[in-house]
């Protein structure tokens, strides 16, 4: 079988959670013997595949223009929805910009005519008028979706009308080759992981840990990348953490990360707004305790497994830490095996026998 897998083209320079998913998961799928091959912003590559399996629909740019292809030379197509709720959108950016209430589907709209100037330095405005509509036709023309969990797939169809044909839940993981890990009892560091942004509410993190009740040995760490457009943010990150027990390490190789969380007793992902939380994964697989953000899908991966905080609210951030320095982590040993990457493979090559099943016996 071979499959082309399709990203958006800033994707190449820009990570996040979306490659990592697409990667990831390719990576499995080529461990059971799938050809996969990778486009970033290209449907020029569409041709000769079995399906075209695309991810990401909040960003609808480069992901249109892949399945417009595909739909015109009837190459079966499956979609990773990576769909953030537009409803915790509107409240995060309203929080983050000060507005309220926060125009959130004209704003992700107008931004994609920004993410193309600066990926083709293409200046087209008259696409995001029409965002809700290529949204819907992508997800129309789709043989299926792949949400990453059933919240994600119900706030899909409530928040756009969709209605797609089929539905496969592929799970978020991580990597099942773990680093070493300290005995929880001996940890004493809090680390915070991803990308230095607004969305991500380092700051909150931040001003949270110096308002914790802590013992005098905990510190806290941030690793990721500041966004270019985020370096004013980053700056203000930094200068939070001045003069106390944080720091940030700046970005680290997957590996090296492995290895910080394998020593941290908290791991914290306090974002504004989140799918599943692919940090607070790894966290758990390398034995910490989690707090994460509260939502639907959250609550659908890690039950009461986590400690959930309001990312609006520093005392709900600081109230969360505390719990979580002092509750050992629960055995996760069924969440894990739910939610890892050779599982995230095994249900995406089933999704992609059904389709090509279906479409046979159309023909």
């Amino acid at each position: 079988m071979k499959i082309l897998m399709g990203m958006r083209r800033d994707a190449a320079t820009i990570g996040g959670g979306d490659v990592v998913q697409m990667l990831k998961t390719g990576a499995a799928l080529a461990r059971q013997g799938v050809e996969v091959e990778y486009s970033y912003g290209d449907a020029r590559q569409i041709g000769g595949q079995d399906a075209v399996h695309l991810f990401n629909t909040t960003r609808i740019d480069d992901t249109y223009e892949f399945a417009r292809v595909a739909n015109a030379r009837r190459v079966p197509l499956l979609l990773s929805t990576i769909w953030h709720s537009m409803e915790e959108m509107g409240r995060a950016y309203g929080a983050i910009y000060g507005i309220r209430p926060f125009p959130i589907w004209t704003y992700t709209a107008v931004k994609e005519t920004f993410y193309r100037w600066r990926s083709r330095r293409e200046w087209r405005l008259a696409p995001a008028f029409r965002y809700r509509t290529r949204l819907r036709q992508v997800v129309g023309w789709a043989d299926a979706v792949l949400p990453n969990s059933e919240a994600e797939l119900r706030i899909l169809k409530s928040e756009t009308g969709c209605e797609p044909r089929a539905a496969f839940v592929v799970p978020n993981g991580f990597d099942i080759a773990l680093g070493h890990r300290t005995p929880w009892a001996q940890r004493s560091q809090i680390v915070c992981a991803g990308r230095v942004e607004p969305r991500k509410n380092q700051l909150g993190v931040v001003r949270a840990f110096q308002g914790a009740r802590l013992p005098a040995e905990a510190k806290l760490v941030l690793h990721g990348a500041t966004m270019p457009q985020a370096r004013a943010y980053g700056e203000k990150v930094r200068r939070a953490m001045a003069g106390g027990q944080a720091s940030y390490g700046g970005l680290l190789s997957q590996e090296a990360l492995y290895a910080v969380f394998g020593r941290s007793r908290v791991a914290v992902l306090a974002s504004y707004f989140e799918t599943t939380g692919l940090s607070a994964l790894e966290g758990l697989a390398h034995g910490c305790s989690v707090v994460i953000t509260d939502s639907p899908c959250t609550r659908e991966y890690f039950g009461e497994a986590v400690e959930y905080c309001d990312p609006f609210s520093d005392a709900s951030i600081a109230a969360a830490i505390e719990r979580a320095w002092q509750r050992p982590p629960p055995d996760v040993t069924a969440l894990l095996a739910r939610n890892n990457w050779a599982e995230a493979g095994r249900i995406t090559l089933q999704a992609y026998e059904t389709v090509l099943r279906g479409r046979r016996s159309r023909q």
